[in-house]
């Protein structure tokens, strides 16, 4: 018999499933992204150009976050349509990014060290937002 604690507790259960389990996998996905990426970052430099170590761990970067939010935090399988559509929006994204940086630093004086932190806090949620629009409705 179903119970309104069974009821409760069965929608709760979906809930942290559905919804917070991805939100810290992506968290968990973001921040493996940048340790790795930046570790490619300072092996490269060793060898060749800083930007082109740049270009090679930000190409490494969105290849990775491709393929573990696809199946690590939303648990989708790559289609074509997300496999275009990620990328993309990764590079809008840090477009963004950046145009925040510059009105919080050039406008409203903010510390560079500390311009690109504040950014975060409206990035995180934005990316993670679309990455499962693209995951979940696109595939």
């Amino acid at each position: 018999m179903l119970t309104t604690r069974t009821a409760v507790l069965a929608i709760y259960q979906y809930w942290l499933q559905s919804r917070v389990r991805p939100m810290w996998h992506f968290i968990l996905v973001g921040a493996v992204n940048t340790g790795g990426t930046y570790a490619i970052y300072v092996i490269a430099d060793q060898f060749v150009r800083f930007e082109i170590a740049y270009t090679i761990s930000f190409a490494s970067g969105v290849l990775f976050s491709l393929v573990a939010t696809s199946g690590f935090v939303f648990r989708v399988r790559l289609r074509w349509r997300s496999m275009i559509a990620y990328p993309t929006f990764y590079v809008l994204s840090y477009l963004v990014g950046l145009r925040l940086v510059v009105v919080l630093v050039m406008h409203w004086h903010i510390n560079e060290a500390i311009a690109p932190l504040l950014v975060l806090f409206v990035m995180i949620p934005l990316n993670y937002l679309v990455a499962r629009f693209i995951f979940l409705q696109m595939n």
